[in-house]
């Protein structure tokens, strides 16, 4: 549960009852599935509603995976999670 160098990105009040934490590349595709397609109701259902602490860590594969994690940190406050969502969405684009 040790953070890492960087501050964490999280989702959710600190106490709820159970933390998961997502290690995530911008390259991966699984991650991208995840992101688009089972992050918004999972946030919905669990992360709003105060069950789940969702932790984002992130874990690049890559270059092109570090360079758009330094992208979204550079980005400014409260743009890193619009420049994640941006760069899964066009991952087809620019990772491949």
């Amino acid at each position: 549960m040790a953070e890492g160098p960087l501050p964490e990105q999280s989702f959710g009040s600190a106490t709820a009852p159970v933390t998961v934490i997502e290690y995530a590349s911008l390259t991966c595709p699984h991650c991208r599935n995840f992101h688009v397609s089972v992050w918004p109701e999972f946030k919905k259902k669990f992360v709003d509603t105060g069950q789940v602490r969702f932790i984002m860590r992130e874990f690049p594969f890559d270059p092109r995976a570090t360079a758009g994690f330094m992208l979204a940190r550079c980005a400014g406050d409260g743009k890193w999670y619009a420049t994640i969502d941006l760069l899964y969405r066009t991952q087809e684009r620019w990772a491949r």
